[in-house]
Protein backbone atom coordinates (compact mmCIF):
# COMPACT_ATOMS: atom_id res chain seq x y z
CA UNK A 1 0.00 0.00 0.00
CA UNK A 2 1.03 3.71 -0.41
CA UNK A 3 2.90 4.93 2.42
CA UNK A 4 3.83 8.11 1.59
CA UNK A 5 1.75 11.22 -0.36
CA UNK A 6 2.36 14.45 -1.84
CA UNK A 7 0.21 16.37 -2.66
CA UNK A 8 0.15 19.96 -4.11
CA UNK A 9 -3.08 21.13 -2.85
CA UNK A 10 -3.50 20.08 1.06
CA UNK A 11 -7.25 20.64 0.58
CA UNK A 12 -7.83 16.93 -1.03
CA UNK A 13 -6.91 15.56 1.64
CA UNK A 14 -9.87 14.89 3.28
CA UNK A 15 -11.14 13.36 0.06
CA UNK A 16 -8.28 10.51 0.06
CA UNK A 17 -7.92 10.00 3.37
CA UNK A 18 -10.32 7.32 3.34
CA UNK A 19 -8.45 5.59 0.23
CA UNK A 20 -5.24 5.26 1.88
CA UNK A 21 -5.48 3.40 5.46
CA UNK A 22 -1.50 2.37 5.02
CA UNK A 23 -0.48 5.92 4.61
CA UNK A 24 2.41 6.73 6.73
CA UNK A 25 2.92 10.32 5.80
CA UNK A 26 1.27 12.96 3.73
CA UNK A 27 3.05 16.15 2.40
CA UNK A 28 1.81 19.15 1.02
CA UNK A 29 2.92 22.39 -0.68
CA UNK A 30 -0.13 24.79 0.06
CA UNK A 31 -1.09 25.20 4.04
CA UNK A 32 -3.83 23.15 5.41
CA UNK A 33 -4.69 22.84 8.93
CA UNK A 34 -5.47 18.72 9.75
CA UNK A 35 -5.34 17.02 13.59
CA UNK A 36 -4.25 14.40 11.35
CA UNK A 37 -0.26 13.67 13.00
CA UNK A 38 0.30 11.69 9.68
CA UNK A 39 0.11 15.53 7.69
CA UNK A 40 2.72 17.90 7.27
CA UNK A 41 3.91 20.75 5.40
CA UNK A 42 6.55 20.47 3.28
CA UNK A 43 9.05 23.55 5.23
CA UNK A 44 8.21 20.96 8.38
CA UNK A 45 8.70 17.88 6.02
CA UNK A 46 12.44 18.69 4.37
CA UNK A 47 15.55 19.35 6.48
CA UNK A 48 16.41 23.05 6.90
CA UNK A 49 20.36 21.80 6.71
CA UNK A 50 21.09 19.47 4.14
CA UNK A 51 22.75 16.46 6.53
CA UNK A 52 26.38 14.05 6.12
CA UNK A 53 26.35 12.49 2.67
CA UNK A 54 27.08 8.73 3.20
CA UNK A 55 28.05 5.90 0.76
CA UNK A 56 24.67 3.82 0.03
CA UNK A 57 24.49 -0.05 0.37
CA UNK A 58 24.59 -0.54 -3.19
CA UNK A 59 27.23 -2.34 -5.01
CA UNK A 60 28.77 -0.67 -8.47
CA UNK A 61 26.98 -3.93 -10.26
CA UNK A 62 23.88 -3.75 -8.43
CA UNK A 63 20.87 -2.62 -10.55
CA UNK A 64 20.16 0.76 -10.90
CA UNK A 65 17.43 1.40 -13.30
CA UNK A 66 14.60 -0.64 -15.76
CA UNK A 67 14.37 1.35 -18.71
CA UNK A 68 11.97 -0.37 -21.28
CA UNK A 69 13.02 0.17 -25.10
CA UNK A 70 10.18 1.80 -27.18
CA UNK A 71 9.60 -1.14 -29.26
CA UNK A 72 10.68 0.06 -32.66
CA UNK A 73 12.77 -3.26 -33.09
CA UNK A 74 10.35 -5.67 -31.78
CA UNK A 75 8.06 -6.21 -28.32
CA UNK A 76 9.10 -3.64 -25.62
CA UNK A 77 11.78 -5.14 -23.33
CA UNK A 78 12.76 -4.10 -19.81
CA UNK A 79 16.66 -3.23 -19.84
CA UNK A 80 18.32 -3.90 -16.41
CA UNK A 81 21.20 -0.96 -15.79
CA UNK A 82 23.65 -1.06 -13.30
CA UNK A 83 25.21 1.52 -11.59
CA UNK A 84 28.56 0.97 -13.11
CA UNK A 85 26.99 0.54 -16.99
CA UNK A 86 25.46 4.43 -16.64
CA UNK A 87 28.49 6.10 -14.86
CA UNK A 88 30.99 4.21 -16.89
CA UNK A 89 29.31 5.85 -19.87
CA UNK A 90 29.26 9.18 -18.59
CA UNK A 91 32.48 8.80 -18.05
CA UNK A 92 33.33 7.64 -21.77
CA UNK A 93 31.46 10.54 -22.76
CA UNK A 94 33.62 13.13 -20.67
CA UNK A 95 36.63 11.57 -22.86
CA UNK A 96 34.87 11.71 -25.91
CA UNK A 97 33.96 15.70 -25.06
CA UNK A 98 36.72 16.90 -23.14
CA UNK A 99 36.05 20.62 -23.57
CA UNK A 100 32.70 20.14 -21.54
CA UNK A 101 33.37 21.48 -17.65
CA UNK A 102 31.89 22.82 -14.66
CA UNK A 103 31.03 26.37 -16.18
CA UNK A 104 28.62 24.69 -18.75
CA UNK A 105 24.99 24.93 -18.48
CA UNK A 106 22.52 22.53 -20.06
CA UNK A 107 19.22 23.00 -21.07
CA UNK A 108 17.16 19.92 -20.33
CA UNK A 109 13.88 19.18 -22.22
CA UNK A 110 14.12 15.67 -23.33
CA UNK A 111 12.08 13.44 -21.13
CA UNK A 112 14.43 11.79 -18.34
CA UNK A 113 12.84 8.46 -19.10
CA UNK A 114 15.23 8.49 -21.85
CA UNK A 115 18.84 7.23 -21.11
CA UNK A 116 20.25 9.81 -23.43
CA UNK A 117 18.62 12.49 -21.68
CA UNK A 118 19.29 10.92 -17.88
CA UNK A 119 23.23 9.46 -18.84
CA UNK A 120 24.17 12.81 -21.41
CA UNK A 121 22.06 15.38 -19.86
CA UNK A 122 21.78 14.50 -16.06
CA UNK A 123 24.65 12.53 -14.65
CA UNK A 124 27.04 13.74 -16.76
CA UNK A 125 26.52 17.37 -15.61
CA UNK A 126 26.40 16.09 -12.31
CA UNK A 127 29.88 14.55 -11.69
CA UNK A 128 31.50 17.48 -13.14
CA UNK A 129 29.39 19.74 -11.23
CA UNK A 130 27.43 21.83 -14.46
CA UNK A 131 24.12 23.47 -13.82
CA UNK A 132 21.62 21.77 -15.62
CA UNK A 133 18.25 24.38 -16.31
CA UNK A 134 15.30 22.50 -16.89
CA UNK A 135 12.70 23.78 -19.80
CA UNK A 136 9.43 24.89 -19.05
CA UNK A 137 7.95 23.07 -21.97
CA UNK A 138 8.55 22.27 -26.14
CA UNK A 139 6.14 24.87 -26.83
CA UNK A 140 8.13 27.44 -24.47
CA UNK A 141 11.76 26.24 -25.81
CA UNK A 142 12.74 28.81 -28.18
CA UNK A 143 12.14 31.23 -25.15
CA UNK A 144 13.73 29.70 -22.71
CA UNK A 145 16.80 29.16 -25.24
CA UNK A 146 17.03 32.58 -25.21
CA UNK A 147 16.35 34.19 -21.42
CA UNK A 148 18.58 30.55 -20.04
CA UNK A 149 21.59 30.97 -22.91
CA UNK A 150 22.54 27.36 -22.51
CA UNK A 151 26.07 26.18 -23.54
CA UNK A 152 25.02 22.89 -24.26
CA UNK A 153 22.34 20.88 -25.78
CA UNK A 154 21.40 17.53 -25.47
CA UNK A 155 19.23 17.19 -28.77
CA UNK A 156 17.27 15.39 -30.80
CA UNK A 157 16.61 15.61 -34.69
CA UNK A 158 13.23 17.01 -33.78
CA UNK A 159 14.00 20.22 -33.01
CA UNK A 160 16.48 21.34 -35.53
CA UNK A 161 13.68 20.01 -37.57
CA UNK A 162 11.43 23.07 -36.21
CA UNK A 163 13.76 25.40 -36.23
CA UNK A 164 14.86 25.09 -39.75
CA UNK A 165 10.90 25.23 -40.65
CA UNK A 166 10.42 28.28 -38.59
CA UNK A 167 13.54 30.01 -40.20
CA UNK A 168 12.09 28.91 -43.80
CA UNK A 169 8.81 30.25 -43.69
CA UNK A 170 10.50 33.98 -43.47
CA UNK A 171 12.79 33.15 -46.22
CA UNK A 172 10.09 33.77 -49.70
CA UNK A 173 11.00 31.77 -52.66
CA UNK A 174 13.36 34.01 -54.80
CA UNK A 175 14.05 36.72 -52.27
CA UNK A 176 16.89 38.46 -51.25
CA UNK A 177 17.03 37.19 -47.80
CA UNK A 178 16.72 33.77 -49.10
CA UNK A 179 19.20 34.01 -51.42
CA UNK A 180 21.46 35.62 -48.94
CA UNK A 181 20.79 33.01 -45.86
CA UNK A 182 21.59 30.09 -48.79
CA UNK A 183 24.81 31.24 -49.63
CA UNK A 184 25.67 31.89 -45.82
CA UNK A 185 25.22 28.20 -45.67
CA UNK A 186 27.26 27.26 -48.44
CA UNK A 187 30.37 29.34 -47.34
CA UNK A 188 29.94 28.57 -43.91
CA UNK A 189 29.82 24.25 -44.85
CA UNK A 190 32.89 24.82 -46.85
CA UNK A 191 34.86 26.43 -44.38
CA UNK A 192 33.87 23.69 -42.06
CA UNK A 193 35.21 21.78 -44.52
CA UNK A 194 38.18 23.85 -45.06
CA UNK A 195 37.42 23.98 -48.77
CA UNK A 196 36.73 28.03 -49.14
CA UNK A 197 38.82 30.32 -51.22
CA UNK A 198 40.19 33.24 -50.47
CA UNK A 199 37.10 35.63 -51.40
CA UNK A 200 34.58 33.32 -49.69
CA UNK A 201 36.83 34.22 -46.64
CA UNK A 202 36.72 37.75 -47.06
CA UNK A 203 33.15 37.41 -47.52
CA UNK A 204 32.27 35.35 -44.40
CA UNK A 205 32.46 38.54 -41.57
CA UNK A 206 29.35 39.68 -43.27
CA UNK A 207 27.60 36.36 -43.84
CA UNK A 208 28.47 35.57 -40.35
CA UNK A 209 27.15 39.29 -38.70
CA UNK A 210 24.15 39.20 -41.14
CA UNK A 211 22.80 35.40 -40.92
CA UNK A 212 24.95 33.13 -38.56
CA UNK A 213 25.02 35.49 -35.86
CA UNK A 214 20.91 36.06 -35.58
CA UNK A 215 19.96 32.19 -35.66
CA UNK A 216 22.63 31.34 -33.43
CA UNK A 217 21.15 34.56 -31.16
CA UNK A 218 17.67 32.63 -31.71
CA UNK A 219 19.50 29.62 -29.01
CA UNK A 220 20.80 31.70 -27.02
CA UNK A 221 24.00 33.33 -28.29
CA UNK A 222 26.11 30.83 -26.10
CA UNK A 223 26.10 27.45 -28.09
CA UNK A 224 29.67 25.88 -27.26
CA UNK A 225 28.61 22.24 -27.82
CA UNK A 226 25.09 20.26 -28.90
CA UNK A 227 25.14 16.79 -29.01
CA UNK A 228 22.79 14.90 -31.42
CA UNK A 229 20.94 11.23 -30.43
CA UNK A 230 18.23 9.14 -30.71
CA UNK A 231 17.91 9.18 -34.46
CA UNK A 232 20.09 10.32 -37.81
CA UNK A 233 20.12 14.01 -37.70
CA UNK A 234 19.04 14.28 -42.10
CA UNK A 235 22.56 15.94 -44.05
CA UNK A 236 20.65 18.89 -45.13
CA UNK A 237 19.85 19.71 -41.79
CA UNK A 238 23.42 18.93 -40.67
CA UNK A 239 24.85 21.02 -43.32
CA UNK A 240 22.51 23.92 -42.49
CA UNK A 241 23.32 24.54 -38.64
CA UNK A 242 27.08 23.36 -38.57
CA UNK A 243 27.81 25.54 -41.59
CA UNK A 244 26.23 28.49 -39.40
CA UNK A 245 28.76 27.90 -36.96
CA UNK A 246 26.67 25.62 -34.20
CA UNK A 247 29.23 22.78 -33.16
CA UNK A 248 26.87 19.68 -33.47
CA UNK A 249 28.17 16.16 -32.82
CA UNK A 250 26.17 13.34 -33.47
CA UNK A 251 25.51 10.28 -31.82
CA UNK A 252 24.53 6.41 -31.97
CA UNK A 253 23.30 3.86 -29.01
CA UNK A 254 21.14 2.45 -27.29
CA UNK A 255 18.87 1.88 -24.08
CA UNK A 256 20.94 -1.74 -23.80
CA UNK A 257 24.12 0.08 -23.78
CA UNK A 258 23.60 3.17 -21.59
CA UNK A 259 23.04 4.02 -24.04
CA UNK A 260 26.17 5.69 -26.15
CA UNK A 261 28.22 3.53 -28.63
CA UNK A 262 29.56 6.44 -30.30
CA UNK A 263 29.86 10.12 -31.16
CA UNK A 264 31.32 12.41 -33.71
CA UNK A 265 34.19 14.29 -32.26
CA UNK A 266 34.91 18.30 -33.15
CA UNK A 267 38.02 17.43 -34.91
CA UNK A 268 36.57 14.51 -36.51
CA UNK A 269 32.89 15.34 -37.45
CA UNK A 270 31.36 14.95 -40.85
CA UNK A 271 28.17 15.83 -40.07
CA UNK A 272 26.86 12.98 -41.42
CA UNK A 273 28.08 9.90 -39.37
CA UNK A 274 28.48 9.45 -35.70
CA UNK A 275 31.72 7.47 -36.59
CA UNK A 276 33.86 7.10 -33.44
CA UNK A 277 33.40 4.82 -30.58
CA UNK A 278 33.34 6.20 -27.15
CA UNK A 279 36.31 5.17 -24.36
CA UNK A 280 37.02 1.71 -24.62
CA UNK A 281 33.98 0.25 -26.70
CA UNK A 282 34.66 -2.33 -29.39
CA UNK A 283 32.48 -2.35 -32.31
CA UNK A 284 32.61 -4.85 -35.45
CA UNK A 285 33.15 -4.53 -37.84
CA UNK A 286 34.59 -0.56 -37.61
CA UNK A 287 31.87 2.36 -37.90
CA UNK A 288 33.42 3.41 -40.84
CA UNK A 289 33.40 0.15 -42.89
CA UNK A 290 30.41 -0.95 -41.84
CA UNK A 291 28.07 -2.27 -44.83
CA UNK A 292 24.96 -3.47 -42.74
CA UNK A 293 23.15 -4.42 -46.01
CA UNK A 294 25.99 -6.77 -46.49
CA UNK A 295 26.21 -7.83 -42.93
CA UNK A 296 22.72 -7.00 -41.38
CA UNK A 297 24.42 -7.09 -37.76
CA UNK A 298 26.44 -4.72 -35.91
CA UNK A 299 28.23 -5.64 -32.62
CA UNK A 300 29.12 -3.72 -29.82
CA UNK A 301 30.86 -5.06 -26.39
CA UNK A 302 32.20 -3.05 -22.97
CA UNK A 303 30.79 -3.75 -19.45
CA UNK A 304 28.80 -0.49 -20.16
CA UNK A 305 26.62 -3.12 -21.87
CA UNK A 306 23.32 -3.95 -19.67
CA UNK A 307 23.15 -6.95 -17.35
CA UNK A 308 20.62 -8.80 -19.27
CA UNK A 309 16.86 -8.70 -19.98
CA UNK A 310 14.20 -9.61 -17.35
CA UNK A 311 10.49 -10.86 -17.20
CA UNK A 312 8.38 -8.65 -14.69
CA UNK A 313 8.33 -10.81 -12.71
CA UNK A 314 12.14 -11.00 -11.65
CA UNK A 315 12.39 -6.96 -11.55
CA UNK A 316 9.88 -7.01 -8.39
CA UNK A 317 11.48 -9.62 -6.58
CA UNK A 318 14.76 -7.60 -7.46
CA UNK A 319 13.39 -4.44 -6.36
CA UNK A 320 11.48 -5.69 -3.21
CA UNK A 321 14.86 -7.19 -2.30
CA UNK A 322 16.64 -4.08 -3.05
CA UNK A 323 14.65 -1.29 -1.58
CA UNK A 324 12.10 -2.55 0.32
Amino acid sequence: GVRLLLLEDGALWPQLRAQVPSLQRMVYLNHTVDPDDRVMGLDKWLPHEGGTLEAGPSRAHDMATLVYTSGTTGRPKGVMLSHHNILSDAAAGLDSAPMVNATDRFLSFLPLSHMFERTVGYYLPMIIGAQVVYARGILELAEDMVSQQPTLLICVPRIFERIYAKVQEGLPQGSFKRRLFEKAVDIGWKRFNKQSSPWEDRLWPLLERLVARKLRARMGGQIRLIIVGAAALAPPLSRTFIGLGLPILQGYGLTEFSPVISVNRLGDNGGASAAAPTMMRRIRPPMRACNLRATNRLRTRHTRTCRRYGKPATYIAYLRAAYL
